[in-house]
């Protein structure tokens, strides 16, 4: 910074502040006695101030339109550290701009404060007092210079990032609980998040190792979600830790899961403020979810009313985000044209037309499905056999109802015809039970071999939204 100053600038402020090693016994005017402060700011910006000086003497100085040889002498700020102590020179001063108020002086510098640098501001009342106060009434005990160390730290802004949810959403959730999402409102650091993560008991007592740390957290591409494992080896029985340190929750009991406020966004800004979900944990989940027990709701052709699947139990809500997807199925041949103006339960659908669209069940669709057998899941290629392209219906997806509901909302208006909702056979409840298989498996007891979801067939269900009577499908 100095590399741009004159030898003889220097000198000259050596020789100008050289006048306050002799301090004199004033009388102060203010209306308060003098403070002298460093206030943090912004982007390595902040002031030091010179609050409660006399009006009078400062408008005076004003009026003599000091420049900043005149104002270091009354207000100076230095770099400081142990060999400055020991120095038989006079520091330069940092550069900067000076603002009069009527009881006060402030500095900025004229380039950032660094951070974790030690300054010294000295303020010279004996200066300000002796050349510009009206009264010199001698005062043993005033006050004639201050002094202040500090030290500039980063800007930290107010931090304006939330909780926003924690998945799954329920009170009630089974014991052998796998794994929990936290929702955040703007991106988070990474590195730290266990540490300001905690479960605790109905009497506030912390639970120890309840959760899988990993060297890498598990969050999104946008940083706004951490999954978050419970450990596994205390959930599958038949396991050491399992054995060791029992599960970590226990059926009956309420359990908090807390995040304290100190977990950094990536501005290295902290929470705005904790945030605790409250639950009871339940009987474990140990059953793979069986999906022909779930329940259609579907749209009305010509409108953009959501397709709905009512499920008999919540499922996992990432899993339920992507791995669900609608096409539309246009007929290869004559023969399967005929096949879709033949609606697929069509007597069911009609009779079960309500206000909300129409209903049915997924076991009537599976009784029906070409390519099913005995209500198995079938491959797309095997269920799509009439179809000629097979077109992925663009939309959004919402999920509700503490989970065991969701809906797909198209981008444009429902088209007649023969649709295909395919599921991934590895969507999981929240105890990541998959649609093929167990998670938490007795591995002291079992001989079964747990099925790959990677190798197994989707899921794919056959649905028909009708035309009105005697309306061609195809012009």
């Amino acid at each position: 910074m100095l590399a741009h100053v004159s030898s003889a600038w220097i000198i000259g402020v050596i020789v100008a502040l050289a006048v306050i090693r002799t301090p004199v016994s004033i009388v102060l005017h203010g209306t308060t006695e003098p403070v002298l402060q460093f206030e943090n700011g912004p982007d390595s910006q902040g002031t030091v101030q010179a609050l409660g000086l006399d009006p009078r003497a400062l408008a005076r100085f004003k009026n003599t339109n000091p420049g900043f040889l005149n104002f270091a002498q009354l207000l100076a700020i230095y770099t400081w550290n142990e060999l400055d102590q020991a120095a038989t020179t006079t520091p330069v001063p940092v550069l900067g701009t000076y603002v009069i108020g009527m009881n006060s002086i402030r500095f900025a510098p004229r380039f950032p404060w660094t951070p974790g640098l030690s300054y010294r501001a000295r303020l010279n009342l004996y200066f300000l007092y002796s050349k510009y106060s009206s009264v010199r009434e001698p005062r043993p005990e005033s006050i004639q210079y201050l002094e202040i160390h500090f030290t500039p730290r980063p800007w930290q802004p107010r931090s304006t990032a939330v909780v926003t949810n924690i998945y799954p959403s329920s009170n009630r959730l089974p014991a052998n609980l796998l794994r929990m999402y936290i929702h955040f409102s703007a991106p988070m650091s990474a590195g730290h998040a266990y540490e300001h993560i905690h479960l605790l008991d109905e009497f506030n007592r912390e639970i120890s190792r309840p959760f899988l740390v990993l060297d890498q957290e598990m969050w999104d591409t946008r940083h706004m979600r951490l999954t978050l494992l419970f450990d596994p080896g205390r959930i599958k029985r038949g396991l050491r830790s399992n054995a060791d340190l029992g599960p970590a929750l226990t059926p009956g009991r309420r359990y908090h899961v807390v995040v304290d406020a100190k977990l950094l966004d990536t501005n290295g800004s902290t929470l705005s403020s904790s945030f605790e979900k409250t639950f009871e944990a339940v009987e474990p989940a140990r059953g793979s979810p069986d999906y022909k027990q779930w329940k259609l709701i579907g749209p009305r052709p010509g409108s953009i009313e959501p397709l709905r699947l009512i499920m008999n139990q919540p499922m996992d809500h990432a899993l339920l985000e992507r791995m669900i997807a609608i096409y539309h199925c246009e007929p290869r041949d004559r023969r399967c044209e005929h096949a879709i103006k033949t609606p697929l339960g069509a007597d069911r659908i009609r009779s079960g037309r309500t206000a909300g669209g129409h209903v049915l069940a997924f076991q009537d669709i599976l009784s029906e499905e070409q390519g099913a057998s005995n209500g198995s899941s079938a491959g797309l290629e095997n269920a799509s056999a009439c179809c000629g392209r097979l077109t992925r219906i663009d939309g959004r997806i919402e999920i509700a109802s503490d989970e065991t509901e969701w809906r797909f909302i198209p981008k444009y208006p429902w088209e007649p015809g023969d649709l295909r909702i395919v599921i991934d056979p590895a969507l999981e409840d929240p105890a990541g039970n998959n649609l093929n298989s167990v998670f938490d498996e007795d591995l002291s007891e079992s001989t079964s071999i747990r099925v790959s979801s990677q190798n197994a067939d989707k899921v794919v269900l056959r649905f028909n939204l009708d035309l009105p009577e005697r309306q061609p499908l195809h012009k």
